[in-house]
């Protein structure tokens, strides 16, 4: 609307006029405009609207001043003066829904990023009440039914239709006493809708219908909606990667030709320093009367859709930008530089401002960005070994768009870090060292960083990384088959490795002390929990053998690590002994001689399939196994009928592992010698018999020792007293002449014995 304008008056008055602005100083600051929403999100504000009036037909008949044509070329922008204003047209309801009850409706076109929520909706709309007799909308338009204050608009989104009574929404109108001659009355109402929008689909256009807005048709007649709509994501998003504070704040605050200028405050906006984004809704703003101006803070604010800094209210609205001029509303998101909002003031002060147009703005939304502190955490290594010192990398980005001052970074529970920049520009990064020791396992280490905001936020962000502590560790086993072997015997030497860290170990070798032959350079890799047997044979020398292998392997940091096992073998010389000890060395023939049979194993080893074979047959036995160190006697009855000149022999199969028993087979033997004497008429009296020859204990042979048999004890070299009588074991038979001969003494000793018997009796 021309505001300024006095339709009975000529051109020369007019130009009067203009040039006659009234002084700013007329026009006091505004109070603080109401906060409807005030929330940090990650997220943002959008704001979309349309109008419900368009440029009438070609044929239209209402009173034409100009041709219809000059308004839809106004509708592009092109044109000046009141023909390409709404001013000079009959403007005409649009209703493009279908809907037969409703007398007018537009669409508009929302996006909401895809999986966002709707945190906030308000559904805003404004239009002439027709009740001002100067002005043509109110002096010939053509009224909708009822009342502005009554009206239910009509909402439709996402194939649901809301009428939004009068308990839904919020009503404001001009005082009438605030208006020249030449003003119309606005009015202005809202409604929260939230709930109308909390199913919208994202991702997608949707469209948004609007329909009944009451406003009536006809010369300078306007009337629209707008949307104001803040979505928001739970947690940073590629399409927020930082909170932003958001404010949407409501009024109606006219300028009009009473008012050339007018402020208002938006409270509580807390600027930081960066790029901020305000969305204003304002309604009968004209593209072509400009040097209506938007300041923010003093600073002038471009028309997105083109209009420069001296035509900002040019009925723009974003959602329909076809026709770029609307002819009624203005509903549109402006950059704002951080210069225009200064972080020591907490509000925003707009400038509003008409020299000849005159409008309604009913509220506006700020976006305020703010710094975002993410934090990422990366060893300098792979992986570490307990006690080592860990380098850390920490890089701090601030992913939102204003400054961060007073940065510091530590390590919870632990040190400081490097000192990071004392402030860091929005979209900008910073990395600091951190340093940590490594403890005895997997452990997370945790950095923490904290900051602020120009406006005094605090801030803080977090990243946690683990370090990987490895821990070698190799368990061996060795064992030997069989560990008690004989002289040239195979032996198996065989090594488990197994794998008892967190890390695999490769180049494993293993060395040796005594087995030599069982070395290896290299016997591969290992991995955790697994094991590896590295097996070789070597053959078996005359002395016992006890080895030691030292197993190393080298984990993938290079560390070697060590464990040894011993185990060896016995080498034995498998042994039988056999002694017979018979009860008589001569007897006659026919009469019977025990003889006592020992066999031993004095060796470390069982013999199997011990027997005993040879003659006499009485003596042979079956014995079978005979531990180690064990001994087995028994006594056989002999009937001697002729000279025993036989031999006893011992035989049986070491219980030797992994051998041909066959091949270490062994044996001993023990003579037997008994005496028959020849038939006599008369049995000679023995001489006293001499006694048997006394062993020393060095010369009992092994084999006739029992285990846990005492020697004899020395016999005196002059024995005093003759050793009483014994069987003789071993006796030989005596030669006849030597028999002779002590026949022929003991004659002779009868026969002095006898002589002297005569003689004595003689005497007597």
């Amino acid at each position: 609307m021309r505001a300024g304008r006095l339709w009975c008056l000529s051109a020369s008055v007019l130009v009067l006029w203009i040039a006659t602005p009234v002084l700013a100083a007329e026009n006091p600051p505004q109070p603080s405009l109401p906060v409807d929403f005030d929330q940090t999100v990650y997220g943002d504000v959008t704001v979309i609207g349309n109008a419900v009036l368009g440029c009438p037909p070609d044929d239209d008949t209402h009173d034409p001043q100009f041709p219809a044509r000059l308004c839809r070329e106004a509708q592009s922008r092109r044109g000046s003066g009141v023909s390409a204003q709404n001013n000079g047209h009959w403007m005409t309801w649009t209703d493009v829904d279908g809907d037969p009850a409703t007398y007018n409706s537009s669409t508009a076109t929302l996006d909401v990023p895809a999986g966002a929520s709707v945190a906030y909706a308000k559904l805003g709309w404004a239009g002439a009440t027709a009740r001002s007799s100067t002005a043509p909308c109110g002096r010939r338009g053509e009224r909708p039914p009822g009342e502005p204050a009554l009206q239910a608009p009509v909402l439709a989104v996402g194939g649901k239709t809301t009428a939004l009574g009068p308990r839904r929404f919020t009503y404001t109108v001009d005082h009438a006493d605030a208006l020249g001659p030449t003003d119309q009355q606005f009015y202005s109402a809202q409604a929260d809708v939230t709930a109308e929008f909390r199913a919208v689909a994202t991702g997608r256009p949707v469209p948004v219908t609007v329909g009944n807005i009451w406003t009536p048709q006809g010369r300078d007649c306007f009337g629209g909606w707008a949307l104001t709509l803040v979505w928001s994501f739970d947690r940073a998003h590629q399409e927020a990667p930082a909170r932003r504070h958001i404010t949407v704040h409501s009024g109606h605050v006219r300028v009009q030709s009473q008012q050339r200028q007018v402020q208002a405050r938006l409270a509580g906006v807390r600027p930081t320093g960066g790029r901020a984004r305000i969305g204003v809704t304002a309604y009968e703003g004209d593209w072509a009367q400009p040097a209506d101006r938007l300041l923010v803070n003093g600073q002038a604010q471009a028309d997105p859709g083109g209009g420069g800094t001296d035509n900002f209210f040019s009925s723009y609205a974003l959602g329909n930008p076809e026709p770029v001029n609307n002819l009624s509303v203005d509903a549109k998101v402006v950059e704002v530089a951080a210069a225009a909002l200064p972080p020591a003031d907490p509000d925003a002060l707009l400038d509003l401002s008409g020299r000849t147009d005159a409008f309604l703005v009913q509220g506006a939304a700020v976006s305020v960005p703010l710094p975002e502190l993410v934090v990422t955490i990366r060893p300098d290594r792979p992986a570490v070994h307990a006690g080592d010192p860990v380098d850390h990398t920490v890089e701090v980005t601030n992913t939102g768009e204003a400054p961060a001052r007073d940065l510091a970074a530590r390590i919870a529970g632990g040190p400081a870090c490097a000192r990071l920049p004392d402030e860091l520009a929005g979209g900008a990064s910073a990395a600091v060292a951190c340093r940590t020791e490594a403890a005895a396992d997997d452990h997370p280490v945790t950095v923490e960083v904290g900051g602020s905001s120009l406006a005094g936020d605090r801030l803080a962000g977090t990243a946690t990384t683990s370090v990987e502590v490895l821990r070698p560790a190799i368990g061996v086993v060795q064992t030997v088959e069989p560990d008690v072997v004989v002289d040239g015997q195979t032996v198996t030497v065989d090594v488990r490795v197994e794998n008892t860290g967190d890390t695999p170990l490769s180049g494993l070798r293993l060395d040796h002390d005594v087995l030599e032959a069982c070395d290896r350079a290299d016997a591969g890799t290992v991995d955790p929990g697994q094991a590896v047997t590295v097996t070789c044979e070597v053959e078996a020398g005359v002395t016992d053998v006890a080895d030691t292998v030292t197993v190393t392997g080298s984990d993938r940091l290079g560390l070697a690590t060590t464990a040894s096992a011993t185990a060896g073998f016995s080498v034995v010389n498998p042994l039988l002994t056999l002694s017979a000890v018979w009860s008589a060395d001569a007897v006659r023939a026919g009469e019977t001689v025990a003889i006592t049979v020992r066999v031993g194993n004095p060796g470390r080893i069982a013999f199997d399939d011990v027997a005993v074979e040879g003659e006499p047959a009485e003596c042979r036995r079956m014995i079978g196994e005979l531990p180690a160190g064990a001994t087995v006697t028994y006594t056989c009855e002999v009937v001697v009928e002729r000279d025993l000149r036989t031999d006893l022999t011992v035989v049986g199969t070491p219980r030797l592992a992994g051998a041909d028993a066959a091949k270490y087979r062994r044996s001993a033997s023990a003579p037997v010698r008994v005496t028959v004497l020849a038939p006599e008429l008369e049995a000679p009296v023995p001489p006293p018999p001499t006694p048997p020859e006394q062993v020393r204990p060095e010369q009992v042979p092994p084999e006739q020792v029992t285990p846990g048999q005492v020697p004899p004890e020395p016999a005196p070299e002059n024995p005093v007293t003759p050793a009483p009588t014994y069987p003789v074991a071993h006796s030989q038979p005596a030669a006849k002449p030597v028999i002779a001969l002590i026949a022929v003494a003991a004659g002779m000793a009868i026969m002095v014995v006898t002589a002297a018997g005569m003689a004595a009796a003689r005497k007597g």
